[in-house]
């Protein structure tokens, strides 16, 4: 039994409305690179949230008193903070770590992240925006798993 590991590279930006699978299988042959049915793809969380279009615009949020509250506690931008809020089910901690604080929230997924795994980072020509996390994200995977297939056969 072997294991090998290995990144594809070139992957393009993506933007929302790309099919992951078929860029991840035209990046791989590209590269020369074999995928097979048995092969485990990780994909980065941000790929698939900007292929779903999950970006919400900073200028469209309007904090309630909760998030303007919280915002004071931890120094974030109230926005930010309502987004926060509207992605979980439980805000789990508050800290005014630099440079702009922490909240540790259950996210309505169920997982713990840090400021509910929103993203605003590296985002392109997406500035003022937030990627928050897929709304379903095992309906992604089988979405991906379906394109690299048929991308395969």
């Amino acid at each position: 039994m072997r294991l090998e590991l290995f990144a594809i590279p070139c992957i393009p930006e993506v933007r929302p409305g790309d099919d992951v699978g078929t860029i991840l299988a035209q990046a791989a042959q590209a590269a020369g690179e074999e995928l097979h049915e048995s092969d485990i793809i990780l994909v980065a969380q941000k790929i698939v949230s900007k292929s779903e279009g999950r970006f919400r615009a900073l200028s469209e949020i309007v904090p309630s008193a909760e998030a303007m509250d919280l915002a004071k506690r931890c120094g974030k931008d109230a926005r930010k903070v309502q987004a926060i809020l509207d992605e979980s089910s439980a805000i789990l901690r508050v800290s005014a770590a630099t440079p702009e604080g922490i909240i540790i929230a259950r996210h309505r997924s169920g997982w713990v992240a840090a400021n509910a795994g929103i993203d605003e980072s590296n985002l392109g020509s997406a500035e003022g925006q937030l990627l928050l996390l897929p709304v379903h994200p095992d309906a992604s995977a089988a979405r991906i798993a379906v394109s690299l297939a048929k991308s395969q056969a």
